[in-house]
């Protein structure tokens, strides 16, 4: 797995097609297809390493807001 590669995706989905105020889980920012091409290991780490990435600051625009119920880290794009 390239972490580089997919956390390029990432932002470049946050940018295009994320609103404000919209609540997502990682696996939101990916065709459904491409997410479960991942192992489940990769998965989590990619979910780890996007929270870190958010933590960081590395997505200014982007806040983890909480765990949904099944255990996923929800994150919101507050600002454009």
């Amino acid at each position: 797995m390239d972490t580089e590669l997919w956390m390029k995706k990432a932002e470049e989905c946050l940018r295009k097609t994320v609103k404000t105020g919209k609540k997502f889980k990682v696996r939101d920012l990916f065709e459904s297809v491409e997410w479960e091409e991942l192992t489940k290991g990769e998965r989590i780490q990619f979910g780890r390493e996007f929270s870190n990435a958010v933590k960081e600051g590395r997505f200014p625009t982007i806040e983890r807001i909480q765990k949904a119920d099944n255990n996923h880290t929800q994150y919101m794009k507050v600002r454009e």
